[in-house]
């Protein structure tokens, strides 16, 4: 398809920005993958793989007038989002996201960006969602991060006994078995834990190295555990590599842990411990884990776990702020009348959030607020991953008129959001 066959969204002087073509997938693909650094040949198989990213997505390219090549990136598509205490919800995800170095300070991105953000809020969506390769990026359009990943690295010697699997079997197969089982375990996971994402079956795919896999990144010397429980059921699953070494004539291995997921704690637990205790495995480390990561409670000695880093990930922004906030669950009663101001225009307003903790309600009202805070602390708060002391102390969450910030305050608005598990996604969508 040409370019004048693709409708015209806007334009900038020599580019414009339209909808993605499935015969432009390789055209779109280039400034992806260079912008990521990504150097590998763009193969059929490749290739394919983004085609039905492209069929299945809103993706949007930047193209030069006069050479038709793509100088800028952008996709939005739809997953399913847990909320707090609430059934997984639909997500305007964001993703995909890239300017050449040609086309920067042009506000490209603030036009796709803005546009798209205004599209999805008039499609229903009550909030969007991205993972934040850099932190200062989204920000500027009211995205507020909303989880947190930590780097786990586990001193095996030092950590003592480790609890041994309670019941069922473990398994070593093959990677590309994956897709076999994995989206049962990753569905029963993710609906107990708010900030989690669904999953396509090209992801899963991707998670095989069925497709997607870079030539020096092949399922070699990649392991995959599976856990079943005693009705021979499977309950969790652990991709994983394992590389060995040598400590003055010692044998040594380390595990570097992938993708570790378990129906329950329990399942999760099981897998933990199994690792751990495998012959001659002396470290354990484990990337973008949850903050509450269950693995600690099967360490005779937690101090041999070491957060070697944290960071914020999962980013939120919302667009109306009734559902936002009727979506997810809370865990006692409450009310609070709370401003939040949005400047542009999306999700603005002055709302009562009032609950029983069953149902709830969150309805516009003149009344005075007892909080005011912008739109992107909103997104911050609304998983329960920070506290309103944290939101506070950046400028994001203000009393209202002829109220103090105390610490009664603070704690009443914090309580009401809380979460008792962690929010956490480790997937980079």
């Amino acid at each position: 398809m040409s370019i004048s066959q693709t409708p015209v969204i806007a334009e900038r002087p020599g580019v414009q920005l339209r909808v993605v073509a499935a015969d432009e997938t390789a055209t779109w693909l280039r400034p992806l993958q260079l912008a990521f650094f990504n150097n590998d040949p763009i193969d059929e198989a490749r290739l394919a793989a983004m085609a039905e990213v492209v069929a299945t997505s809103r993706t949007l390219g930047w193209f030069d007038t006069a050479n038709g090549a793509c100088v800028a990136t952008f996709r939005r598509f739809e997953h399913e989002l847990t909320p707090v205490l609430g059934d997984p919800v639909p997500s305007a995800a964001v993703s995909s996201v890239t300017v050449a170095p040609t086309h920067r300070r042009r506000g490209l991105l603030r036009v796709a960006m803005v546009d798209e953000l205004r599209r999805a809020k008039d499609e229903g969506y009550s909030h969007s969602g991205l993972i934040a390769a850099e932190y200062g990026i989204y920000g500027r359009f009211d995205y507020g991060p909303a989880t947190r990943v930590r780097d786990l690295r586990i001193d095996v010697p030092r950590a003592g006994a480790i609890a041994e699997p309670a019941g069922g079997s473990f398994e070593l197969v093959e990677l590309d078995r994956l897709p076999e089982f994995g989206p049962q375990v990753h569905d029963a996971m993710r609906r107990r834990v708010p900030g989690m994402v669904s999953r396509t079956g090209l992801n899963w795919r991707r998670l095989a190295r069925i497709v997607g896999a870079r030539p020096a990144d092949a399922t070699a010397g990649r392991r995959l555990l599976v856990h079943r429980g005693q009705d021979g059921e499977v309950r969790g699953y652990a991709v994983h590599t394992a590389v060995s070494g040598d400590l003055n004539g010692q044998p040594t291995a380390t595990i570097t842990v992938e993708d570790l997921t378990g129906v329950d704690t329990a399942a999760e637990r099981a897998l933990w411990s199994c690792l751990i205790n495998t012959d001659w495995v002396d470290t354990v480390i484990a990337p973008a884990r949850a903050p509450d990561e269950s693995v600690a409670s099967v360490l005779a000695n937690p101090r041999a776990l070491a957060a070697t880093a944290s960071q914020d990930y999962q980013w939120i922004r919302p667009l109306d702020v009734s559902a936002l906030l009727t979506q997810r669950g809370y865990a006692a009663p409450g009310e609070l009348v709370l401003t939040v101001h949005d400047r542009d225009g999306l999700a603005g307003g002055t709302f009562r959030l009032a609950t029983d903790g069953e149902r709830t309600e969150c309805l516009a009202t003149h009344a005075d607020p007892d909080i005011e805070l912008d739109v992107a602390a909103l997104g911050t708060l609304w998983l329960g991953g920070y506290s309103a002391s944290e939101i506070a102390a950046r400028g994001g969450l203000v009393p209202g008129p002829d109220r103090a910030l105390d610490q009664r305050l603070l704690n009443r608005v914090s309580g009401l959001f809380s979460s008792d598990r962690a929010p956490w996604v480790r997937d980079a969508y």
